[in-house]
């Protein structure tokens, strides 16, 4: 007898918000089924996303670029490296200060001590920084603040506990 094959089961937020991020593999799963039920949803325009929604899927571009490649990958990013004001805000909000003050280092490499908003100017800089010396400043601030972002999927979860009725009733299709 055939059985059809069904795929992983679908968790509601209040499950998702259950999984533990005691490691690295546990916040990676964690982080991934939370963007995983969000974009079910449909994420839509930005404009039209409630701030608690910007924070997540922001927190975790920041969280899986730097993770994976450093903070070159997320600087080099269009839609969330220009975005880095609003992400230390954002640290700030879930208590996540030490990766507030790295965020702060890297706006200070830049002109006028902020990221640019350019995309292309932002990427040509970034690409330039390695290149005017021996070392290269981005890769410098990653030793530095090494692990400054590991603590960003429990922080999260722990703050959209605190913030359920919204992030349901945006899930369920209303504004909170």
């Amino acid at each position: 007898m055939n059985v059809p094959h069904e795929g992983p089961k679908r968790r509601s937020l209040t499950e998702v918000l259950e999984i533990s991020c005691a490691s690295k593999r546990d916040a990676a799963q964690f982080m991934e089924a939370l963007v995983g039920l969000l974009s079910i949803r449909g994420l839509g325009p930005e404009a039209t996303r409630p701030e608690s929604i910007k924070m997540t899927l922001g927190l975790y571009a920041l969280w899986q670029d730097v993770s994976v490649e450093g903070m070159w990958k997320y600087l080099e990013e269009g839609g969330t490296g220009k975005n880095i004001d609003a992400t230390v805000t954002w640290c700030r909000l879930i208590g996540a200060e030490h990766t507030a003050r790295y965020l702060q280092a890297i706006n200070a490499l830049f002109p006028d001590r902020q990221v640019l908003a350019d995309d292309e100017a932002r990427r040509r800089f970034v690409d330039q920084l390695g290149r005017r010396g021996t070392k290269d400043p981005l890769a410098e601030l990653d030793r530095e603040y090494k692990g400054a972002v590991d603590d960003v999927p429990d922080r999260l979860r722990a703050y959209l506990k605190g913030h359920l009725k919204e992030v349901e009733a945006w899930l369920a299709g209303s504004r909170a």
